[in-house]
């Protein structure tokens, strides 16, 4: 009975892109089993895909597919070329979710991660495809994608102040990943289950 309702995305596949933040209630849960193929990438990418679905997971990101789409633009989820090691002007970007040291010490240090030194974190980044990929997660739960997941996404890319001087699906980025976002959806099998539905259905049992 529970997994009938083995279902695709599909309430985020018909979301318009020029709807306002989405907002999802804790009761809203979501559990993943895998992706399928991204045929048009290579191997590596639907490989670090089902990392990012456990990223989600473990983390408590809802809607995976956000994840996913964010790691397609950055580096097309590590299949893109010298994504590693990456310089935009004075910046430097590390890994698959492309971090700043900067952000990612942040990070680190609000989920109590212990690194030596900033080399040895930025090489971490670089080389450690499972750990750079829960980096994103985690940041994306610190700058809210269960609560305004447009706002979050902005944010990834452009800080949290940046992205209050922005309309978030008036930026490119944004829109791009969650343009991403829905077609990976496609890809991913998961199951909605509304607890408080399933628990009133066992109460009355």
């Amino acid at each position: 009975m529970f997994f009938r309702t083995l279902l695709m995305s599909a309430a985020f596949l018909s979301t318009s892109l020029s709807e306002a933040p989405m907002v999802y209630s804790s009761t809203n849960i979501i559990k993943v089993t895998r992706i399928q193929p991204i045929t048009e990438l290579p191997v590596v990418a639907t490989l670090n895909a089902n990392k990012a679905l456990q990223a989600a997971k473990q983390n408590g990101i809802r809607r995976p597919e956000y994840l996913l789409g964010l790691l397609h633009v950055e580096t097309k989820i590590g299949s893109h070329p010298g994504f590693r090691v990456t310089k935009n002007g004075t910046s430097t970007y590390y890994g698959i979710g492309q971090f700043t040291i900067a952000t990612a010490e942040e990070v680190a240090k609000k989920n109590h991660i212990r690194y030596r030194d900033r080399l040895s974190l930025a090489k971490r980044l670089a080389t450690d495809d499972t750990f750079a990929i829960d980096m994103s997660a985690k940041y994306l739960i610190m700058l809210g994608i269960n609560r305004s997941p447009l706002h979050a996404v902005t944010a990834y890319n452009l800080g949290p102040s940046g992205a209050k001087r922005v309309v978030p699906m008036q930026h490119k980025y944004t829109r791009d990943v969650f343009s991403q976002a829905k077609r990976l959806a496609n890809h991913v099998e998961v199951f909605y289950v509304n607890a408080i539905k399933r628990s009133n259905r066992t109460t009355h049992r």
